[in-house]
């Protein structure tokens, strides 16, 4: 038995990679595991994964760091995987200070400081981008191995640092949390948006494309969203926006739990996502494209370049210009008119989350790696 924490500085606890699929993997493997999140206050233990955080979300990156260091000299783990660059420098001056045999892991599922500085402009953006590439470098240098979300995101640190150890572990969903297939209520077609409420996201395209149909022509017609707004002035946005030309109302769902979430998309017709095709999406796998094959339904993304290097997923839904509103709602309406096609979408996702992409297939690899690493 080993002991594992895992520290974020950007997830919940209960994140569905860090949480559902790590730590009740290690757990299940006969390992302890902590959980250090810093952005919310928590303090649980269930079977043998502990949860430790603490909301540092307004604080500064040295009570952060000082609030990490200080669980893991508590805990005194045997290897910390770490979800961002960030955590991998207090979890080295843990290592430095109170335990030099410690191994460290990253885990790496976004571009990074992309993911940052593609918010920012002008000097700031350059700004930013100089320091946090040099966290990048540093935390590469410190880490012992990594772990990738995709293949392609490993190419700038195996440059950085030639012949670290590193393994790719998916996106892929654990059977054990789709809920029981529940039978759709006869004859009602209910589409569905996850993720953030915000214009990079698709979202407001998805407010555009639901004012093209109308209660008279597709009275059994539903639209859903479940997420969250990510600023105060995207939500006024919605507000003015909600009450012109819509004729079909959107029925907002709060995300909160994994589970829950997964539910309401293992209950929708049809998903879909009509996110910018930019320099930053188009490199980046979209995770939520695995829950939606996961749940057996058809979905309509936008069309990204990222999607040119996974072929294994061209088949599991439509993928359009999300700009062409006119076209979506032409595909949309071949899919909920068309049961044999939507069937086939249906049995093909199904396939495929069976056959392939569920996290069951890869968690025993992924165990090895962290406990060799």
């Amino acid at each position: 038995m080993k002991k594992i924490a895992i520290v974020t500085s950007g997830h919940f606890s209960k994140d569905d990679r860090l949480y559902y699929k790590f730590a009740l993997s290690l757990q299940k493997f006969g390992h302890r595991v902590e959980i250090i999140s810093t952005i919310e206050d928590q303090i649980i233990r269930e079977g043998s994964v502990t949860i430790n955080s603490f909301d540092a979300s307004n604080a500064g990156r040295k009570i952060k760091a000082e609030g990490i260091v200080q669980r893991l000299k508590h805990f005194m783990p045997d290897i910390i995987l770490c979800a961002e660059h960030f955590t991998v420098l207090p979890a080295s001056l843990f290592r430095k200070k109170y335990s030099p045999e410690v191994r460290i892991i990253l885990d790496i599922t976004e571009l990074y400081p992309e993911n940052i500085t593609h918010k920012l402009s002008g000097l700031k953006k350059l700004v930013s981008a100089m320091v946090l590439w040099s966290v990048s470098v540093i935390a590469t240098y410190l880490a012992d191995a990594l772990i990738v979300g995709e293949t392609n995101k490993a190419g700038r640190y195996r440059i950085i640092r030639p012949g670290i150890k590193y393994k790719t572990f998916g996106y892929s969903v654990p059977k054990s949390l789709l809920p029981e297939s529940k039978p759709i209520e006869s004859g009602i077609i209910t589409i569905t948006y996850s993720g953030l409420f915000t214009k990079a996201r698709g979202f407001f395209r998805y407010l555009e494309l639901i004012k093209l149909f109308t209660p008279e022509k597709y009275p059994l017609l539903r639209f859903q969203a479940i997420g969250k707004f990510a600023s105060m002035e995207e939500k006024e946005n919605y507000k003015k926006l909600s009450t012109s030309d819509t004729q079909i109302p959107l029925e907002l769902i709060t995300w909160d739990k994994y589970e829950n979430y997964l539910k309401v998309i293992s209950e929708s017709s049809l998903l879909i996502d009509l996110r910018d095709k930019s320099s930053f999406f188009d490199r980046s796998l979209p995770i939520k494209i695995f829950d939606y094959i996961a749940a057996g339904k058809p979905f309509i993304f936008s069309d990204l370049e990222v999607f040119q290097h996974h072929p294994e997923l061209k088949d599991s839904g439509i993928f359009c210009d999300p700009d062409d509103i006119n076209s979506i709602m032409k595909n949309l309406v071949i899919l909920i008119k068309d049961e044999t096609l939507y069937s086939e979408y249906c049995s093909r996702n199904k396939m495929i989350f069976d056959s392939k992409l569920n996290w069951e297939r890869t968690e025993k690899e992924f165990v090895e790696f962290v406990e060799e690493s």
